[in-house]
Order: C-alpha cells, then sequence, then structure tokens
C-alpha cells in the first residue's frame, strides 16, 4: 500500500510517462558519441522513471484492499459534511464562495488522501474523473428561483407529487394532447372500415342513377354530327400520306445540302 497522503499519478499520466522513456531509450540508442544532448536525455529519462517508480499504485492484497474500502468511505463521509450544493454552486447567492473556499482549505488533506484511495483502488482505470469529488456533489433544490442569487434560476414544479398538488389536473396540457392524438392499430382498421363503407355506398349510387334518354331527334343529330367527324378525320388521314408518299419519292438534292 502507498502512503497516503502522496499524490499518486493516475492511469493516463503513468502511460504518457512510460512512452516518454521509450522515447528517451530510442533517442539514446541512436546516439553514439557522448555530449551535452545524451547527458540531458539521460537526466531527464531518470527522473521520469524515479517519478514513476514513486508515484505508481502497487499490488494489494486482500487485507489492503478491504481497509481501503473502509477508508474511502469514511472520508468521502467526512468531505460531503459542508459540502455545498450544485444549486449554490451554480447560483452563487451572497456568501457562498467564501463558504466554499473555507470548505475547500479545511478539506484539502481529506481529498488528497481521497483520491490517493480511489487511485490504489483502481489502478488501470481510464476514468478522468476516478478521483473528482465533484460526483458526490449534493444537488439541491435546483427548480426554484431566488432572487438573492448572482443567477436566479427557474422556478418549476416537476418534484411535487400529484398528491399534493393543490390545483386540478388540466386538460390541455401537451401530454393530453399528444394522449389524444395517439393512433394505434384499432383506430386505424375503424377508419379504414368506414372509408370502404363510404366507397360502396357511392359505387352503389353511381350504378342506380338512371341515364338520360334521347329523343329521336336529337338521336339522328349526335349520329349525323359523328358521320361527320369520321368523314373529317379520314380525310385527315388520307392527305397525311400523300404528302408523306410525295416527300419520299422526291430526290435529294445535294447542292443544296452542301451549300448547308
Amino acid at each position: 500500500m502507498q502512503d497516503l497522503n502522496k499524490n499518486l499519478l493516475r492511469y493516463h499520466q503513468r502511460e504518457e510517462m512510460k512512452a516518454e522513456i521509450e522515447r528517451a531509450d530510442a533517442m539514446l540508442s541512436g546516439i553514439s558519441k557522448a555530449g551535452d544532448d545524451k547527458g540531458a536525455i539521460i537526466s531527464s529519462r531518470n527522473r521520469t522513471k524515479k517519478a514513476l517508480e514513486q508515484q505508481s499504485p502497487v499490488p494489494l492484497t486482500a487485507k489492503e484492499k478491504d481497509k481501503l474500502f473502509d477508508l474511502e468511505k469514511k472520508l468521502r463521509n467526512k468531505i460531503s459534511q459542508g459540502m455545498l450544493t450544485e444549486e449554490h454552486m451554480r447560483k452563487n447567492p451572497p456568501g457562498a464562495v467564501d463558504h466554499h473556499v473555507k470548505w475547500q482549505n479545511a478539506n484539502k488533506k481529506l481529498i488528497r488522501m481521497w483520491k490517493n484511495v480511489q487511485i490504489q483502488l483502481n489502478p488501470d482505470s481510464s476514468d478522468r474523473d476516478l478521483a473528482n469529488i465533484e460526483r458526490f456533489r449534493p444537488s439541491g433544490q435546483t427548480d426554484r428561483m431566488r432572487t438573492d442569487a448572482q443567477i436566479p434560476g427557474l422556478m418549476t414544479y416537476g418534484n411535487i407529487s400529484d398528491e399534493q398538488w393543490p390545483f386540478e389536473t388540466p386538460q390541455t396540457t401537451a401530454l393530453a394532447q399528444v394522449q389524444k392524438r395517439e393512433y394505434d392499430d384499432s383506430q386505424a382498421e375503424q377508419d379504414v372500415d368506414v372509408a370502404l363503407a363510404e366507397v360502396e355506398v357511392a359505387e352503389d349510387e353511381l350504378k342506380t342513377e338512371e341515364k338520360p334518354k334521347l329523343s329521336p331527334e336529337q338521336y339522328a343529330e349526335k349520329s349525323q354530327n359523328l358521320a361527320k367527324a369520321r368523314e373529317v378525320l379520314k380525310a385527315k388521314r388520307e392527305a397525311d400520306k400523300k404528302l408523306q408518299e410525295q416527300l419520299q419519292a422526291e430526290p435529294v438534292n445535294t447542292d443544296s445540302l452542301a451549300s448547308v
């Protein structure tokens, strides 16, 4: 177990230092002669290696893990006492800054020990917030407006239960309107059945509708008009056919095509 008063390196910090040592070894293998550069590289490598050895967590026994688990709970409970809520930290009412500074100074050593315990219990965790005490800051009452704070916030009623709500339940809320407009399978089938019934009624009315009867004079007039239309159409088709035959029979004038 490492000393709880020591600042231990986190996982990503140790990985970066290991990579730095590997780069130094690669640079030293490429330098054949001794010089200022080689000496500086060796000195920097040795400092990094020493810090990595002294500030890295070591393997723990089962007894040591149990002890650190108990210490973590004890430290966290003590640190949480007097800790400002998220509401105070965000809205910053009068006295919040001084209260936070006093709390931080009084618990600085405990926070450092708690971080040490977290790193020793989770040596291979890459979570950047592993040793972040802010994860345990109480939320407070964030749904109220404070006129004495730098940021007053907004007043909401989301945390009030239905039993404590003093007013009647509103009937025109967005949720109620959405629930009214929910379209399920049964509603779709019902709409289809209604539409089919309407189509059948319309078709029956169309079948039973009586067609208007023509008088003998009207029928004769329509027959004459139809015969005239057929004669005009026949004459137009014959004229188009003769025009096409004439165009195909005429020779092509190559001189006119060359001039174009």
